[in-house]
């Protein structure tokens, strides 16, 4: 099994809390997602660009310790042949996802054939969402892809060199601390 692994960032939203006696989802925003993540389903969607809606069939298998193990499935039309016949069946490939909480904020997902191989398929469908189900409580999900690290000249010098590209600027993003957890 080989997976991608993924950085996830909560964040405030712009919209209106679900708490408004004082109490606020922030402090607890990861807590607030462990909850979500605390039944044997999620209702996981993908919006294609159509504006058609498709449905991802999964499975929170485990959870232990801030870990949850789910299956995501790709509902595929497959073609059977029997006795010279061809029918038409539904296939459901997989795809395993680990989610490390707390203090981590991780995620691993499985390159397989269920999503051509193309694990940001399956984070995109788990950032939209997630997103869906943390916006009633003022929060917002960003998955980001991890990326390798390396030395900053190490850097320049492979873009000059390899790539035979120039370095023009550099530029660093910082997330606030005050709006965005776990840091």
């Amino acid at each position: 099994m080989k997976f991608a692994i993924y950085k996830y960032e909560l964040t405030k939203s712009n919209q209106q809390e679900l708490f408004k006696d004082g109490e606020s989802v922030w402090e607890n925003a990861q807590s607030y997602l462990d909850s979500l993540l605390d039944v044997s389903q999620l209702n996981l969607y993908h919006t294609k660009k159509n504006g058609d809606t498709a449905i991802y069939p999964n499975d929170i298998l485990k959870v232990r310790q801030g870990v949850a193990l789910l299956h995501i499935c790709n509902l595929t039309q497959v073609s059977i042949w029997d006795k010279y016949k061809e029918r038409r069946e539904v296939s459901k490939p997989f795809c395993r996802v680990i989610i490390d909480r707390p203090g981590v904020a991780q995620m691993a997902i499985e390159r397989t054939s269920a999503f051509d191989g193309n694990p940001d398929k399956v984070r995109n469908i788990l950032q939209e969402s997630l997103h869906a189900l943390l916006a009633p409580a003022g929060l917002s999900i960003e998955i980001r892809a991890k990326m390798r690290v390396k030395n900053f000249w190490d850097t320049v010098e492979e873009q000059m060199r390899k790539k035979d590209e120039r370095v023009k600027r550099v530029v660093f993003e910082f997330p606030d601390p005050d709006r965005s957890e776990p840091v």
